[in-house]
């Protein structure tokens, strides 16, 4: 399977190397504790130095959520996931407080996900031969989907097809190199947490939700996956009053959101 490729069994590195070591202030020798940044807490650098950006690591629900709307499947492997705390509603404000042992088993799960995905692909293209555009025209858009948002960097697809082309390198099978370029994803910064650090424009020791982050804010809080192509299409004018409540009223129409609000009462209740 996918763990016989070198880039698969180094994973565990990925995630260091692409969050840990990001840390500002910590050697990521001696880091423990991990959060969007690379450390639980960390205050972002903004202009007025007192305002600390919020880190969410996405739920189980809202992680597996995320991956079915952006492969477009119905169902996943069975896995197992890091538990959200509980009660009272603190599964609504997961604050990423993990650490990099714990974390071992979104890696794992990961694994066995991005091996579900792969055999959907492996025929799409000539993976070996082409690699990066066979990134850019089948792995693209999902990647847009996990990470919220309408564009992605050079850097963020070259990641995705260093780690395919490694994965060659060591003698995967095409559906083996596919699974680790998507299990790369899947264990990436930009995809497990939500940061939310907003708009420049501070007032006081307030500033506004950008506004990818309040279509992930919005859209998280009432269906628990990713904004989907309306709310990512309205993005431009998310802020807008008329826009957002219209959203609002429409992502509250769906089944979606009877689930989310029932799991609320039942934390509320402590049922």
């Amino acid at each position: 399977g996918i763990r016989d490729a070198k880039e698969s069994r180094g994973l565990g590195d990925v995630y260091r190397e692409q969050v840990v070591d990001r840390c500002p202030s910590t050697s990521a020798a001696d880091l423990d504790d991990v959060g969007d940044s690379g450390c639980v807490g960390t205050e972002q650098p903004l202009s007025d130095g007192n305002i600390e950006s919020p880190q969410m690591r996405l739920t189980a629900i809202e992680y597996l959520n995320t991956i079915k709307a952006a492969f477009n499947v119905t169902t996943l492997p069975d896995v197992s996931l890091q538990s959200d705390e509980k009660g009272p509603f603190n599964i609504f404000r997961n604050n990423a407080n993990e650490t990099t042992a714990s974390f071992k088993t979104v890696v794992s799960s990961a694994q066995s996900i991005a091996e579900y995905l792969a055999p959907n692909f492996a025929n799409q293209c000539n993976w070996q031969n082409n690699t990066q555009q066979c990134v850019q025209s089948h792995l693209q858009n999902p990647v847009k989907t996990l990470y919220r948002t309408n564009s992605l960097p050079n850097d963020q697809l070259a990641s995705i097809t260093q780690v395919i082309s490694g994965a060659f390198a060591e003698k995967a099978s095409v559906e083996q190199a596919v699974a680790a370029g998507i299990a790369r994803v899947l264990i990436d910064l930009d995809f497990v947490f939500r940061l939310e650090i907003g708009e420049s424009n501070i007032s006081g020791t307030q500033l506004d939700l950008s506004n990818r982050e309040l279509a992930s804010r919005l859209s998280y809080w009432l269906n628990e996956t990713a904004p989907d192509s309306q709310l990512m299409s309205d993005l431009a004018n998310i802020s807008n009053t008329n826009t957002y409540e219209s959203h609002v009223d429409r992502l509250l129409e769906g089944g979606t959101f009877k689930e989310v609000a029932r799991a609320l009462i039942f934390e509320w209740l402590g049922l």
